[in-house]
């Protein structure tokens, strides 16, 4: 619920070279499946060994006390 814009051109790079970081993309898949539909992991894991993305707050945004329902 909260407002965040990712900041692509501050994305944290490893030192490893792209054909670790397929390696670990591809293994990553193996064990989670569901990650083939994650569109975080295809436009950030795939190109960014470190796993790390910066994020940028756009608004504040407090929700009241109702927001929160109980499960």
């Amino acid at each position: 619920h909260r407002k965040y814009k990712i900041e692509k051109s501050l994305q944290v790079k490893g030192n490893e070279s792209f054909k670790t970081t397929i390696k670990f993309f591809l293994w990553r898949l193996y064990k989670y499946p569901m990650l083939f539909f994650s569109w975080y992991h295809w436009n950030y894991q795939l190109f960014n060994s470190s796993g790390l993305i910066v994020l940028k707050k756009i608004e504040s945004f407090e929700p009241d006390f109702s927001f929160y329902k109980p499960f």
